[in-house]
This record gives structure tokens, C-alpha cells and sequence, in this order.
């Protein structure tokens, strides 16, 4: 069956460095992110991730910021190790989902957008707006937004030496090209070119007009 959606991930499941004796590893989720047990919480499932100590404090503020059900929850920031906890939540990505599945994925959008709105509520964008950074709860039919890892503050600007890590085909030309003013326009733009990708696979009528109805409302947030 062929896929609906793709994007740009790929991942070594080597562990870098010795995280913690304080917890226990159980499997690579992807690059420098692992689910663990955490021996100091009765060994409850959580989110490791490792990495460049400015992004993952700043996800940790932002996450910090941006508490909802939508998000996975932050738990711990442990600087000198470089590692961000956060609550593990089950799921499968959307970039998991099948072209025959467009109907689930359109009634997922409200969910989508509320939660695209929730974040730049709280003076944050998130980056990096693509299937693989979906996960969704089959059985509550709900979703969680994850890696928070290219998410910066309202007018930030950036520029093409930015450590932050772009998808492209997901990110407006302007961010890949010289300087850049973050703005909603970025998660906006992201979510507009995932309904693009998922109108040219071939739908039926009724999903082609939900996603013209939906291609329509983000032509007027960007």
C-alpha cells in the first residue's frame, strides 16, 4: 500500500556516550532519543533525548511554556549530562499512515491546528511541522506534537548557519535562504505544503474538497 506522506528522517541507533546509571535504556526512537525506564520513578517509561545544550534547553522552556494535553510533558532538564526528560506517550507517526487512511488524517486536522495554536499562544513556533513529528493514539483517536528541537521564540532571526535542523520541502524558502524573522507563517507554510504532498497522491472527490477547504484557510494564515 502505497504511503501518504514522507519526509526527511533518518537515524544511527548507536548510543553516543553512557546516559545515566539512573536509568534504563529500552530502545533508540530516533537520533540521540531513546525510551528508558527511570529507576528514580519506579522505573516509569520516559523520553531521553541528548544534544547541543542551548536546543535542548530551549525546548525545555518552551515545552515549559506550552503545557497541554497535545504535548508530550517535559519532566526533567539535566544540564551537565545534556539530557532532556520527557513523559513518554504511545503512538505511531502519521507519516506511518496509508493513502487509503486521507479521511482519518483530515479528521485529525482541528487537533492539528488547535495544537499548532496552543503553541504560537505562547509566543513559540515550532519548527519543524511534519508527519514524523505527529504521533497518534489510535484508540482515543488523538495526536501529540513531538521534537520540539527547532522551536524558537516569536522574531527570532535566524539565519542559514543555524545549528537548528530544517526538513526541507516543509520549510519556507526564506528560512533556508539568509536571514529569517520566525512567525506562525513557518508552522502555517509546514502544514500547507503536508496537505499539498497528501493532494497529489490521489484522493477521492470528498477528501480532495476537505483539503481545498483546508488549503484554503492556511493560504489566509500565510
Amino acid at each position: 500500500m502505497k504511503v501518504a506522506f514522507q519526509d526527511s528522517h533518518s537515524y544511527s541507533a548507536r548510543v553516543m556516550r553512557p546516559l545515566t546509571e539512573r536509568f534504563e535504556l529500552i530502545k533508540t526512537l530516533s537520533n540521540k532519543v531513546w525510551l528508558a525506564h527511570d529507576r528514580q520513578a519506579d522505573f516509569k517509561p520516559v523520553v531521553i533525548k541528548q544534544g547541543d545544550g542551548d536546543q535542548l534547553e530551549r525546548e525545555w522552556c518552551c515545552l515549559n511554556q506550552c503545557r497541554s494535553h497535545y504535548f508530550r510533558q517535559p519532566v526533567e532538564w539535566l544540564e551537565d549530562e545534556q539530557l532532556l526528560i520527557l513523559e513518554y506517550i504511545e503512538g505511531d507517526s502519521l507519516l506511518s499512515l496509508e493513502q487509503d487512511q486521507a479521511t482519518l488524517f483530515l479528521s485529525l486536522m482541528p487537533q492539528i491546528v488547535r495544537a499548532i495554536r496552543c503553541i504560537h499562544q505562547q509566543g513559540w513556533v515550532h519548527g519543524d511541522i511534519k508527519p514524523s513529528n505527529v504521533l497518534l493514539d489510535k484508540e482515543c483517536q488523538t495526536i501529540t506534537i513531538i521534537d520540539f528541537g527547532a522551536a524558537l521564540p516569536m522574531n527570532t532571526v535566524v539565519n542559514t548557519q543555524s545549528s537548528i535542523q530544517l526538513t526541507l520541502g516543509f520549510c519556507t524558502q526564506s528560512r533556508t535562504y539568509g536571514h529569517h524573522r520566525v512567525s506562525e507563517k513557518d508552522d502555517w507554510y509546514s502544514l500547507q505544503q503536508w496537505l499539498l504532498q497528501l493532494k497529489s497522491v490521489g484522493l477521492p472527490i470528498k477528501d480532495v474538497k476537505q483539503v481545498d477547504k483546508w488549503l484554503a484557510w492556511l493560504h489566509t494564515m500565510i
